[in-house]
């Protein structure tokens, strides 16, 4: 089914608010700072930086307000998110027809007044808002608290915009000591199969997965689970219940497994329609499948499929895939290796 361009809009957008981690953090002196200014400076008794998630509109810092989110139908953070300017102001929201029952009017809030300045992205995002509140109307602001409300909520931007880079940071930092990790466990395996299940249990302890595999003959006729793994080591039983069931679900799969531009198949939650369309994937949820990620693997001009399965719904999964590649890209000449090594050994 096809996506209007609202909703894949509103899709990329909060795939951008989620790339700052942010949301259910504790609350931190940075903010609460620049939401006391915006207060202090306005002259309002509440303020709040507020991220507006898919359901919720959720307040990193708050001033006079006591809460920690509010849904989004009823926030009118949403509403400077959905709209075009720099700022959205409300001077009395009882003569707004639109607020008439709007439970943020009433006690304790009792919102008159609202003025939001959106937090952008650099990427153009509009993620949330730094606003202020009061319980009285007022005429509106000035030119000069309207330019000051969005310096300071570029100040907010600002400061969301280190904290990811100090995140993006410590994960390069994280998964550069995963790799090398990974390196020394290939490099001691003994044979292919040995290494890449190595790989993969410590692929499955860094990212949560209950499990992984890889599959051969991804490309069709007989595509055929080769290595299996999980975070801890796999019982005789287990892997031939899994050997045993995804031989039954690959009966008659004859062509290719692999999207078709052979790019990773990523599925955030894995539902009943996902694994009819996905055939190979429904063996799956009888393990506890939630969702599923396969990716390309290319070894010595062998084509394989790098599989991950979740316990749990998981929105991350490009950068799990990432990830992937990268990991991929590092052990391919070991596994080469682990390749040669075995055909030396039939001779």
């Amino acid at each position: 089914m096809t996506m209007s361009a609202p909703v894949l809009a509103e899709r990329a957008r909060l795939a951008a608010l989620h790339r700052y981690g942010v949301l259910d953090t504790p609350r931190e002196a940075s903010f609460d700072r620049l939401a006391r200014l915006a207060a202090r400076v306005m002259g309002m008794p509440i303020a709040a930086v507020t991220l507006v998630d898919a359901e919720r509109v959720w307040f990193k810092a708050e001033i006079g307000l006591g809460a920690t989110e509010v849904p989004r139908h009823i926030g009118l953070c949403s509403r400077t998110v959905a709209a075009s300017g720099p700022v959205l102001e409300i001077s009395d929201s009882w003569a707004d027809e639109t607020l008439v029952g709007n439970p943020l009017l009433g006690p304790p809030v009792d919102l008159r007044f609202y003025a939001g300045a959106a937090l952008v992205t650099p990427d153009g995002f509009r993620i949330g808002t730094l606003c202020v509140i009061d319980r009285v109307a007022r005429p509106g602001l000035t030119a000069e608290q309207r330019a000051t409300l969005i310096d300071l909520a570029g100040a907010v931007m600002t400061e969301l915009e280190r904290r990811r880079q100090e995140r993006l940071q410590e994960r390069a930092t994280a998964r550069l000591a995963l790799i090398n990790d990974i390196l020394a466990l290939v490099g001691s395996a003994t044979g292919f199969v040995a290494a890449i299940e190595a790989a993969i249990a410590r692929l499955c302890r860094y990212t949560g997965a209950l499990n992984g595999h890889l599959w051969d003959n991804v490309a069709g006729p007989g595509v055929r689970v080769l290595a299996f793994a999980a975070p801890q080591e796999v019982g005789p039983r287990q892997r031939a219940e899994f050997f045993a069931a995804f031989a039954e679900s690959s009966k008659g799969v004859t062509g290719s497994v692999m999207p078709a531009d052979d790019a990773p198949l990523i599925l955030p939650e894995v539902t009943e329609a996902g694994a009819n369309e996905w055939p190979l994937i429904r063996f799956g949820r009888e393990f506890g499948m939630r969702a599923f990620l396969l990716h390309p693997l290319g070894v010595g001009g062998a084509r394989f499929g790098l599989a991950l399965t979740f316990g749990t719904p998981r929105e991350d999964l490009q950068d799990v895939a990432d990830l992937l590649a990268d990991v991929g890209q590092a052990i391919r000449p070991a596994l080469q290796r682990k390749q040669a090594e075995d055909r030396l050994a039939l001779l």
